[in-house]
This record gives structure tokens, C-alpha cells and sequence, in this order.
């Protein structure tokens, strides 16, 4: 999504959409928060994939197999428990209203450590979220470390053929 040009921004999107998506977002940090496994999976839609971007190259995980995978690897190390999922400045960009959607937003993501916190990432989701059944769920999700996003940026739509054909 390139947010400097004009052509690529919907109208905004309606309240109903608007709100699904930020329910979606909650439901997402919550899962991976919690280890909520299948709840995780509900995020997505069977076939949904998601790219974790870093400067040495990406990890792309597709289908309900791999999201699993990914996110019981992820729960189980032993830094992860007491991390939280902090998203904001969500931009919606282009989209279909009651369809799908493209966004980007920030993300925070915290350690609780005995009375402190710190931050342990900061970077940037780009998504494609599509109304599956009655709720929505993430098509694609990529993830980013603001710091790799400095010199690397996403200036143009996402192709999803390519991120599926992708192994991990």
C-alpha cells in the first residue's frame, strides 16, 4: 500500500467494516498472547498466510498447517510468555466495503518481566483482511521490524500468488 498516493485510498470504510477489523486485530493479539491456538487459526481463513519480513530474508507460512506451526513454535520459546501484542495508527487503503480491505499499523510488542516492562518490538503489519462468514479474517498478514521497514518500505500492493507459493 503506498500511502503517499492518492489513487490507492478507498473511501473509508464503513463503521460495520471498520469495526470488524479492529475486533480482529484484538482477537489476534489475544490468541498469540494467550496461546490460544485454534482461536489463532480463527484469525485467518483456511488458506491464509502470513510473511515475516526480516533484513536476511522472509519466513512465509500458508494454510492452517503452518499458521499452527508458527504459532505453537513461537508460544513455546522461552522468552515468550508474558509478551503482549500492542497495535495502532491503523491506515486503511484500498478495499471493498463488506469484502476486504488493505491496512497498515504499527506494532508494539512488550515483555512483562517482574515489575517492568519493556519494549522487545516495533515494527508494522501490511494486511489484507476479507469478511469470511459472518466476521473477518486476515487473507495475508505481514510482519515487519521498523528498522528493517526504514530502508525497505512497502511502496506497492501486496502480490498474494507470490507470498503463497512461498514455503517456510
Amino acid at each position: 500500500m503506498d500511502l503517499t498516493s492518492e489513487h490507492d485510498h478507498a473511501a473509508s470504510p464503513p463503521l460495520d467494516d471498520r469495526t470488524g477489523i479492529l475486533e480482529l486485530f484484538a482477537r489476534y493479539a489475544w490468541a498469540l498472547d494467550t496461546a490460544d491456538f485454534d482461536a489463532f487459526l480463527g484469525t485467518f481463513v483456511p488458506d491464509g498466510v502470513l510473511v515475516q519480513v526480516r533484513a536476511d530474508g522472509s519466513n512465509t507460512f500458508a494454510g492452517a498447517a503452518r499458521l499452527r506451526k508458527f504459532a505453537t513454535g513461537l508460544c513455546g520459546a522461552s522468552w515468550f510468555p508474558g509478551r503482549q501484542h500492542h497495535v495502532g495508527n491503523i491506515v486503511f487503503g484500498a478495499g471493498r466495503p463488506g469484502v476486504w480491505w488493505e491496512l497498515c499499523a504499527y506494532v508494539l510488542v512488550t515483555q512483562a518481566r517482574q515489575a517492568s516492562v519493556t519494549v522487545e518490538f516495533s515494527g508494522y503489519y501490511h494486511d489484507e483482511c476479507v469478511k469470511h462468514g459472518s466476521t473477518w479474517a486476515f487473507r495475508l498478514r505481514r510482519y515487519q521490524a521498523w528498522a528493517d521497514a526504514a530502508r525497505t518500505l512497502v511502496r506497492a500492493p501486496i502480490d498474494l500468488a507470490s507470498h503463497r507459493a512461498g514455503s517456510a
